[in-house]
């Protein structure tokens, strides 16, 4: 009888341990499966602006991109133009690609990607028939 009652004691606790679950351990096994993929887009890159609207454009030369990062996924990017700094906030899909969304233009939303090939930013804006590049190397 005491045997059995070992037997059933000791299965017990091996049952109530292996479902204890440390929630820092989790919390942690997460944090480490996160991969920041912002690092190598981190920057500054000079380059060129095109703004284009039906058949005309205009380019801007030796224009400055800054590119900051905000989180693991996120990056700010910071382009100089002469209608200001245009600001937007980079989704990063992969180290080297992104999505842009409410990127502000004079005055106007604008979405779109970008890439990043060796050390070169390329991004790529529209909105309606209007659209806005800048390609620059770091």
């Amino acid at each position: 009888m005491i045997r059995f009652t070992l037997i059933i004691i000791m299965t017990l606790v091996i049952f109530a341990c292996s479902k204890d679950e440390d929630p820092m351990n989790e919390e942690m096994e997460e944090m480490e499966e996160s991969v920041d993929v912002t690092m190598q887009i981190v920057g500054t890159y000079t380059g060129t602006s095109k703004y284009v609207e039906g058949g005309s454009f205009f380019t801007e030369d030796n224009r400055t991109a800054t590119v900051s990062t905000t989180s693991d996924s996120i990056a700010s990017i910071n382009i100089t133009s002469i209608s200001g700094t245009i600001n937007m906030i980079a989704d990063m899909n992969s180290e080297t690609e992104f999505d842009i969304f409410d990127a502000s233009i004079f005055d106007e939303n604008y979405n779109g990607s970008g890439t990043l090939s060796s050390d070169t930013l390329k991004v790529l804006l529209f909105n309606g028939n209007k659209s806005f590049e800048f390609s620059g190397v770091k």
